[in-house]
């Protein structure tokens, strides 16, 4: 109770004293924000395309992994007990590499986003350098550490904007 009471007089005290010291409090998505850019949009057809055969191999034996799950289910009780242990030997096979194959194709997803983040860092630094001087910023929240806000301070599509106006080298640095 002691801490909750602590809590609430340093949180009051940061509300009377805020207004003082913030000129401006705004709502970032920085994720958000830079795949939402015409380059993010861009790199996941790029992905899209470079693993289409992948993908096609995974969607296909999905299918063909329900389509064995569903004869067995119908015909269990007609195969005897070899035919019915090859089965699911079969279907335990292909749900080993469906798996298999849907954990690379997500890893791959992951690295690629992973190396287009490090890439716009750059060009998101700046853009957060000018909104910070324009509208005279002094505090910048992620949106996931917020309870509640008013309307009208989220800065995300702002970011988007500016970003997709930013013209990028192929190391990240704006230019």
């Amino acid at each position: 109770m002691k801490e909750l009471l602590q809590i609430v007089l340093a949180i009051l005290l940061w509300l009377l004293l805020a207004p003082a010291h913030a000129d401006t409090i705004v709502i970032l998505n920085p994720e958000k924000a830079v795949f939402a850019t015409d380059r993010a949009k861009q790199l996941g057809r790029q992905l899209s395309a470079s693993i289409e055969p992948q993908t096609s191999r995974y969607d296909e034996m999905g299918q063909q992994l329900q389509s064995l799950q569903q004869q067995l289910q119908q015909y269990e009780t007609l195969l005897n007990a070899d035919e019915l242990t090859s089965r699911k030997q079969q279907i335990q096979q292909l749900e080993q590499e469906y798996q298999q194959l849907g954990q690379h194709l997500l890893k791959v997803k992951v690295q690629q986003e992973q190396k287009f983040l490090v890439r716009m860092r750059p060009a998101l630094d700046q853009v957060l350098s000018k909104l910070i001087g324009k509208h005279k910023i002094s505090l910048i929240l992620n949106p996931s550490a917020i309870v509640f806000a008013v309307p009208g301070i989220d800065i995300t599509d702002e970011v988007v904007e500016l970003l997709n106006q930013e013209s990028l080298t192929e190391d990240g640095n704006s230019g």
